[in-house]
């Protein structure tokens, strides 16, 4: 009786497990359809025999800037990195041959190019490649201290601002200086650490006094064009900011030398500046030239506008416009409808305004114990835009419009 019962228990128990394998076997074929094996590891399966034949690849996809600045850092070499090559998947395994033959055969996996010079490696695309060399190095340099770095994907900007703070300059960036960068460098002259960096992106580097300029090449050149001489009080400031509203920079210096300023309608651009001691000229002009715009200063006023607008201000006279104290204006506005102003200005000093259809846009000035008709004459010039009045009637219109289009601002 007990045999027939361990019998019965066996024969079930077994029915069980063939149950369990069934059903595992079952669920194994359901998850694999829903869930296929990662594309990935598959394409890895399908390349590994095509580049090492049976040979697993050492690295097996993953991005170029990673392989490069490991080989690099195994080797003691120094290295940077596009992320235009940076971030493209390897399949790579050393092999015989020279270190920079393995660096040359690592860049043609990631569709680039390698450039070996003053003992550093830049990998970079073939279209950056061919203008690399077009790039002088930084010149006029005093101190040649040496820095190390180590990032991945980082911010250039932030890379060249920390090459200035350890080297104790100010540092000004064009509008357009803008990506990414992988690099490990070590003691290094920085300005050879920030020719490379810079011109791996497509940038040149220069030096003036204590500033580091850095810009496309073909706006370098604007960017440090002599300054017109200006007589000096002596006072230099510093300021350092981060993508700020290039009229809120320019407006904060001005105020730093007790100047007014007008910004023109079309100025805009946000801009990434660190100047340390600048003389009043030398800091408003690096301002305005990082976004294409210039500067000029008339009758403590600085106005900042386009280069072919700059001349209506050169052209105006010196205080044509005499006021008593009870007349002069003390205005202040950010973005504000040039409409808006020119109704403010009408009321509080009872002038009749007329202005052209195209006379619009937003403005940003500040004018402290101004005539009413100076305001409205730098608004004007500032713009481009032609100028005219008889005792209370006022006129800014477009050199565009028709005289037809002008209509009067109400208060």
């Amino acid at each position: 009786m007990y045999g027939r019962k361990i019998l019965q228990l066996t024969v079930s128990l077994k029915r069980k497990s063939i149950h369990r394998l069934f059903l595992t076997l079952l669920l194994a074929g359901f998850f694999s359809n829903f869930f296929p094996a990662n594309s990935e590891q598959s394409k890895a399966q399908e390349i590994e025999p095509a580049i090492e034949g049976q040979k697993k690849p050492e690295f097996n996809g993953n991005p170029l800037n990673e392989v490069a600045i490991f080989l690099c850092r195994e080797n003691g070499a120094n290295v940077i990195v596009s992320p235009k090559v940076g971030k493209v998947p390897v399949f790579f395994q050393r092999s015989e041959g020279s270190f920079f033959d393995q660096m040359e055969r690592l860049a043609k996996l990631g569709n680039g190019a390698v450039v070996q010079t003053d003992n550093v490696l830049a990998f970079m695309t073939p279209e950056q490649f061919t203008q690399f060399h077009l790039f002088p190095p930084i010149e006029g340099v005093q101190d040649s201290s040496v820095v190390s770095l180590n990032f991945q994907n980082a911010d250039f900007r932030d890379l060249a601002n920390l090459i200035a703070e350890r080297c104790d300059l100010g540092i000004i960036c064009e509008k357009s200086v803008r990506g990414n960068i992988s690099c490990l460098l070590s003691d290094v002259p920085w300005p050879i650490a920030l020719h490379h960096l810079a011109a791996t992106l497509g940038f040149q580097c220069a030096i003036r006094g204590k500033t580091i300029f850095i810009a496309e090449k073909k706006k370098i050149g604007f960017i440090l064009s002599p300054l017109q001489e200006q007589n000096s009080n002596g006072k230099k400031v510093s300021f350092q900011c981060r993508d700020t509203d290039i009229r809120d920079v320019f407006g904060a210096v001005t105020q730093l030398f007790s100047k007014d300023f007008i910004s023109a309608l079309s100025v805009r651009g946000n801009v990434s500046i660190k100047f340390k001691d600048l003389e009043e000229l030398e800091a408003l002009n690096a301002i305005a030239r990082t976004q294409g715009f210039v500067c000029e200063e008339k009758d403590k006023i600085w106005v900042l506008t386009d280069s072919m607008i700059s001349t209506k201000v050169k052209e105006l006279p010196d205080d044509p416009f005499p006021a008593s104290a009870s007349e002069l204006l003390s205005i202040c506005f950010r973005d504000v409808s040039l409409e808006s102003i020119l109704g403010l200005i009408a009321q509080k000093s009872n002038l009749e305004i007329g202005i052209s259809q195209s006379v619009k846009g937003f403005l940003t000035l500040r004018m402290t114990n101004r005539a009413p008709h100076e305001i409205l004459c730098f608004i004007a010039a500032s713009n481009g835009y032609l100028f005219s009045f008889d005792g209370k009637k006022v006129t800014l219109k477009d050199p565009s419009d028709s005289p037809s289009t002008i209509e009067i601002i109400h208060h």
